[in-house]
């Protein structure tokens, strides 16, 4: 039908055929990316009729499906105008599902960040919902909003919400809504009664296991989970735990398209963290085995999309699902002088005062695997954002926030070190991989954290452990700078054509200058392009960068948040049917393996924060192309204070410090001057890569190109839609 429709003139049945394919989708729980993007179609071609029956049911899936792949906002607003054509329409069972979904998206962002200000709120939503579905006759929809109560209020009343929820789901005779709702009741049930919730949870799986629908299949998966933990720890509740877990890994392993298993895995990571903390917790007791099992379970929630990209492309074909890296093999990995300090951001209590994982960072040495608490995810995220918001004042401001977060992330765990540690590999979570951990600094007018030790990030600990174990796989010594690509009036034609005539792309006075300055660190197979030379056309030639250990681009780099993918590089077009703009995804498609990126522009580090993947943006794409390791910024970087920081960084590589080493030193040179200059700097991957080992054998004291180094100066960042804006007020870097 499908296809007849695709031929077909008639709107009407293409979005018929498209909503129906979507539906499919959804109900499988299979493609949701391709899903939503069916629906969206058949909402386009319906929306002529805005009033018409297609219309409504084109709404009803794009929200639906946008809400299971984590995009809360778009689901929202989408049921809001589901509820509005429902109105008009005076459909009753469609109001019903609208005031549903726009109850469920509110809940969900509080059990990703519970704010007690915002629950009534939540309660005002539902219980406008479970008016909506009385008045519809719509029974499954109200069994479902009680489901929702009994999460939300305190025990006695949740109680109520779960039996009525029971009553109802009886009257109906559906089991498979029957063992959603005790799926709930175990979890309630499990302080008094452990093993009575036991028994429930495993009912409810009973139950569900032959529905049809297996988007429910997790629920009771997470009840078996929590009941198995009833009665404390144990080596049955840990192997019970890792199984219900795979009830979602399901889910996520359906999903064809990396953004789907994204989206999808974003919305079900309450879970992991719940057992990461509960293992972590068993850790701090010394309980055998404990720590092995906290790893893991942190490691199942990091950047799996990442890791299995890298994966693929090493193995050649499609998506796989490599081992994730254990304890001891990151323990082996680590030099005696190094830890790795592993954190997960977690609320400590839902809305009801439930347990719900904590925040902790796991230190892992050699020897050792230790659990530290936290502040819970709500006020390190507040902490983080204030913090950032001192620095552009460039005033030094930020200090008593420096010590405050210092005290509350690092000050156990980096007195607790063993001696002799001077390197850190940061695995961040949440809005921790927004957070200068190298401006912290202990009370007392310590140095910072940067200028004391050798900082790296890393994704992940297995994708650390995998790029450390890789090590270097190119030989080139030479550089190619790609600098000042085009003219000011080539880049308004550029921008114009791409819809970014909004953005500040003006000339690039100092990136000549800046090219010169880096062919000068080099040997003599280096070569320097400019103006038109510099093009798109010719960077994604084929083999074009295998002679080349260094690439640098002096350019015009844009960060779009919003659609990390369309984040870009300017460069000359250089053919017909090329823009200039090398974006997220053509740099994820060029061969860059075992090299190193430098991102000597703005807010390259950031982008995108995805629930259970990490940060989505430009030096991401930069490891999918195979890079070992990312120096880039946090924030928007003015020109002198770049040209300051990595004239310093360079100096440093060319003494054969390491990238972390190097980046620490730069660091400390420039401590003097604000913070805004160097601090938002970091090393992503594996920062002990020394470029230039044993130092320069340059005459003039400038080492040839190293082996495994990419540097990717970026001269000027425009941020789009807000970020540029921001950049502007803070006159971004123009070199």
């Amino acid at each position: 039908m499908s296809e007849l429709a695709a031929k077909s003139n008639d709107p009407e049945l293409r979005a018929r055929a498209n909503n129906a394919h979507a539906l499919q989708l959804f109900d499988e729980k299979r493609d949701l990316e391709q899903a939503l993007q069916l629906a969206q179609a058949a909402l386009q071609e319906s929306l002529p009729d805005s009033s018409s029956h297609v219309t409504k049911h084109s709404l009803r899936a794009v929200a639906n499906i946008a809400f299971e792949l984590g995009r809360l906002d778009q689901a929202e607003s989408t049921y809001h105008r589901l509820a509005e054509l429902a109105i008009r329409l005076g459909d009753r069972r469609i109001l019903s599902t609208a005031r549903y979904g726009i109850a469920l998206s509110r809940l969900e962002r509080l059990l990703d960040e519970p704010r007690q200000s915002e629950v009534e709120e939540l309660r005002r939503s539902l219980l406008s919902a479970l008016e909506a579905a009385k008045a519809a006759g719509a029974q499954i929809t109200v069994a479902q909003v009680h489901w929702m109560l009994g999460l939300v209020e305190q025990p006695r009343l949740a109680a109520r919400h779960v039996e009525e929820c029971l009553r109802i789901v009886e009257e109906i005779a559906r089991d498979d809504i029957k063992g959603y709702c005790l799926s709930l009741k175990a979890r309630l049930a499990i302080p008094a009664d452990p093993v009575a919730a036991q028994r429930e949870a495993d009912h409810a799986l009973v139950l569900i296991l032959p529905s049809k629908d297996i988007g429910l299949i997790p629920f009771s998966q997470i009840a078996c989970l929590q009941a198995a933990w009833g009665l404390g720890y144990s080596e049955q509740a840990v192997t019970r735990s890792f199984e219900a877990l795979a009830a979602i890994e399901t889910i996520r392993d359906q999903q064809r398209s990396n953004t789907g298993r994204m989206g999808v895995f974003s919305t079900w990571t309450l879970p992991y963290y719940w057992l990461a903390g509960r293992l972590l917790e068993a850790t701090e007791g010394s309980q055998p085995g404990a720590a092995e099992a906290a790893f893991r379970a942190g490691e199942l929630l990091r950047a799996r999309v990442l890791h299995e990209t890298l994966g693929a492309a090493a193995e050649g074909g499609a998506v796989s699902a490599p081992e994730l890296a254990s304890l001891a093999q990151v323990q082996d990995a680590l030099g005696a002088d190094e830890a790795l300090l592993a954190f997960l951001v977690a609320p400590w209590q839902d809305i009801a005062g439930r347990p719900a994982g904590g925040a902790w960072v796991l230190v892992v040495t050699r020897d050792s695997a230790r659990p530290y608490r936290l502040p819970s995810r709500e006020k390190l995220r507040s902490a983080v954002r204030m913090f950032n918001g001192f620095f552009p004042r460039r005033d030094g401001s930020e200090a008593q926030a420096a010590e405050a977060l210092y005290r509350q992330l690092l000050e156990r765990p980096l007195q607790e070190l063993p001696p002799g540690v001077k390197r850190l590999v940061l695995v961040a979570d949440d809005a921790l991989h927004e957070l200068p951990f190298a401006a912290l600094r202990a009370p007392g007018g310590a140095e910072p954290v940067g200028t004391r030790y050798e900082l790296s990030f890393a994704p992940s600990a297995t994708l650390w452990w995998r790029w450390r174990n890789q090590g270097a796989s190119h030989t080139a010594r030479a550089a190619l700078i790609l600098a000042d690509p085009v003219n000011p009036q080539e880049v308004a034609a550029a921008a114009k054509a791409a819809g970014a005539d909004h953005l500040d792309l003006g000339p690039l006075p100092g990136a000549r200058r800046e090219g010169k300055g880096v062919l000068a660190r080099f040997d003599t197979g280096s070569r320097l392009r400019i103006g038109a030379e510099a093009s798109e056309a010719f960077f994604k030639q084929e083999k074009v960068l295998e002679p080349f250990g260094l690439v640098h681009f002096a350019a015009h780099a844009v960060l779009d948040a919003e659609n990390p993918e369309r984040s870009r590089i300017l460069l000359a077009p250089g053919a017909a049917g090329e823009d200039g703009w090398l974006e997220a995804r053509d740099i994820a498609r060029l061969d860059l393996r075992g090299k190193v990126v430098v991102l000597a522009s703005c807010r390259t580090a950031s982008g995108q924060i995805v629930r259970g993947e990490g940060v989505i943006g430009l030096a991401r794409a930069f490891f999918e192309a195979g890079a070992h390791a990312v120096v880039a910024s946090l924030w928007p970087l003015r020109d002198d204070e770049a040209n300051a920081f990595f004239d310093h960084f360079y100096r440093h590589l060319s003494e054969g410090e390491s990238l972390a080493a190097a980046l620490s030193a730069a660091q400390a040179d420039r401590a003097g001057s604000p913070a805004y200059g160097w601090a938002g700097l970091v090393v992503v991957g594996n920062g002990s890569i020394a470029p230039l080992p044993g130092g320069s054998v340059q005459p003039q004291g400038r080492g040839p190109a190293p082996s495994i180094l990419a540097v990717l100066g970026l001269g000027l960042c425009a941020l789009a839609p807000l970020s540029w804006w921001y950049a502007r007020r803070l006159k971004g870097r123009p070199s």
